[in-house]
């Protein structure tokens, strides 16, 4: 039966050890999702906190013990973690690139509005028709842009690439010793942070322009 990528070396530690790493894991998750996390809205510092700690634990709880776990529960376990970080990050690489997506498309279509006005004789609806034709053109042109610059590979393929590696392939090689086992889980912890850490700060604008706004 196949085994996670940490179950042969967590079965040597003794119960004292896990309980210690234990600890250090879950300290460093709480410390860190404490300093991070300032949106500046507590229900948004919640929901990240909340996944900061949450999709990691699900990863590294499930390699520690992948045969013990019956086979529908680990594949429900490595969908939702493969499915869920993949959407969270591409979620998060299309909100950071929605506001510059939108200036390029309206500083595209702004100044074709007096030409419009004059193509459409005044008549309203053909104004309407052109500057909806023009704005698809517009649009179109920045999805093939982002395509030819690689975003949709760097926000969804990327990620979703890692965690099957993670979450898969990595199985087939398990760690051997400590430093090989400490390495596998903090990555997974370092990336939970880095996600985190971006969510934060692009929520903490969001959150700034809404209460602006109000």
């Amino acid at each position: 039966m196949a085994t996670g990528v940490t179950e042969e070396y967590w079965r040597t530690l003794n119960e004292d050890e896990r309980i210690y790493w234990r600890l250090f894991t879950r300290g460093l998750t709480l410390v860190l999702s404490l300093v991070i996390v300032r949106t500046g809205w507590k229900y948004v510092d919640w929901i990240i906190a909340s996944l900061m700690t949450v999709l990691p634990m699900l990863i590294i709880d499930s390699q520690r013990a992948y045969s013990k776990i019956s086979r529908p529960l680990r594949r429900l376990i490595t969908k939702v973690a493969i499915r869920t970080g993949s959407w969270l990050v591409a979620t998060l690489g299309v909100i950071y690139i929605a506001p510059q997506t939108l200036a390029a498309i309206f500083n595209g279509t702004g100044g074709m509005v007096k030409p419009i006005e004059r193509l459409s004789m005044g008549n309203e609806y053909i104004a309407a028709a052109i500057f909806l034709v023009l704005f698809a053109l517009v649009l179109r042109s920045v999805i093939k842009c982002l395509r030819q610059l690689g975003y949709e590979e760097l926000i969804f393929q990327l990620p979703r690439r890692i965690l099957i590696d993670v979450m898969v392939r990595r199985r087939r090689s398990p760690v051997r010793n400590f430093h090989e086992f400490a390495k596998f889980e903090l990555q997974v912890l370092m990336g939970s942070l880095m996600y985190t850490a971006t969510a934060s700060a692009v929520g903490a604008v969001f959150v700034g322009l809404f209460t602006t706004g109000l």
